[in-house]
C-alpha cells in the first residue's frame, strides 16, 4: 500500500474515510487538511497570501517522509494545490479523488455545518441551542446556495483535470462509500482496497471498514427541520445540478471490478 493523498472538498465523508485508511496504512498520519491556515503546514498558505510563492521543492521536502494526507482543495489557492500535486506525484503517492455526486445535498450539508459549526458526529451537541430554539438558524438564500454549488463543481472538475494529467486517480463516490446496503458497501470497499493494494486478512479489514464508516455519519435530520426553507432550497439546487463529467468513469471502474470478481468466482467453481 502506497502513501496516499485524498483530494476532496468539504462534506464528502473525507474525515471518516481518511481515519479508516490511516488505521490500515504503515505510513505516518497527519492532522487532516494540513495545509489549512490553522494546521501544521498552514504557513505555506499564509506565505502565499502574503505574496510569497510556494514551490514544489518546498512541499516535496516537508512531505519526504510520505505522510498520508486528506486535502480539501477548495479552500486552498490553486497554485499551492498544483505544487502539492506535483510533489506527491514525485514522491509516489496514490492519488485519490473523493467526491459526492449529490451536489445539492453536499452544498446544504456544508451550509448547515457553517451555520452550526458542527463538522462531525462528535460535535452534534452544538445543535442544542438551535433545537431548543435558543438560537435561530439562518442560511443563505437559494441563489447564493446555487452559486456555491456551481463554484465547487467547477473547482472539482478543474482539480480532477489537473490530477488526471499526471496520474490515473482512484475515483471514490461518497454515495457508494456510505450507502445503506451493507452488501453493496462491502463490494465497494473491497474494490477500493484492491485498487489501493490493501491485502492480507481482507475480510477482517473490510468488516472493520464497514463499522468505522457507519460511526462516521453525522445525523442532522432533526436540525434540518429547524430550517423551514431547507427542503425548498434543496429541491431548487437539485433542479439546477449538473453531473460531474467524471461520474461515469467511477461507475465503469467499479463495474470492471465486479465483473472480474464474478469471473474469478466462476473460474474457482470450474476448477
Amino acid at each position: 500500500m502506497l502513501p496516499y493523498i485524498i483530494w476532496t472538498i468539504r462534506r464528502t465523508g473525507g474525515t471518516s474515510f481518511t481515519s479508516l485508511l490511516d488505521n490500515l496504512s504503515s505510513y505516518p498520519s497527519l492532522e487532516h487538511e494540513p495545509f489549512n491556515k490553522n494546521r501544521v503546514y498552514g504557513y505555506i498558505t499564509h506565505k502565499y497570501h502574503a505574496g510569497e510563492e510556494s514551490t514544489v521543492d518546498e512541499i516535496y521536502q516537508i512531505l519526504k517522509d510520505k505522510p498520508n494526507i486528506k486535502h480539501c482543495f477548495e479552500i486552498i489557492p490553486e497554485q499551492i494545490n498544483l505544487n502539492i500535486l506535483k510533489a506527491t506525484q514525485l514522491l509516489g503517492y496514490n492519488q485519490i479523488f473523493l467526491y459526492r455526486s449529490d451536489q445539492a445535498a453536499r452544498t446544504m450539508s456544508l451550509i448547515l455545518s457553517q451555520a452550526t459549526n458542527v463538522w462531525g458526529p462528535k460535535q452534534t451537541a452544538r445543535y442544542a441551542p438551535y433545537l431548543n430554539r435558543e438560537k435561530k438558524l439562518i442560511i443563505p438564500n437559494d441563489h447564493a446556495c446555487r452559486r456555491k454549488m456551481q463554484s465547487d463543481r467547477h473547482l472539482s472538475e478543474n482539480m480532477y483535470k489537473h490530477i488526471q494529467k499526471l496520474s490515473s486517480p482512484l475515483l471514490i463516490e461518497f454515495e457508494q462509500l456510505y450507502q445503506e446496503c451493507e452488501m453493496s458497501r462491502k463490494t465497494y470497499i473491497e474494490y477500493i482496497f484492491s485498487s489501493m493494494g490493501i491485502y492480507g486478512a481482507l475480510d477482517e479489514k473490510v468488516s472493520f471498514a464497514q463499522l468505522h464508516l457507519k460511526k462516521g455519519v453525522t445525523k442532522s435530520t432533526d436540525i434540518r427541520k429547524m430550517i423551514p426553507s431547507y427542503q425548498k432550497t434543496l429541491k431548487y439546487l437539485s433542479k439546477n445540478e449538473v453531473p460531474y463529467s467524471f461520474q461515469k468513469k467511477t461507475r465503469s471502474q467499479l463495474s470492471r471490478f465486479v465483473t472480474n470478481a464474478i469471473s474469478r468466482i466462476i473460474n474457482t467453481f470450474k476448477s
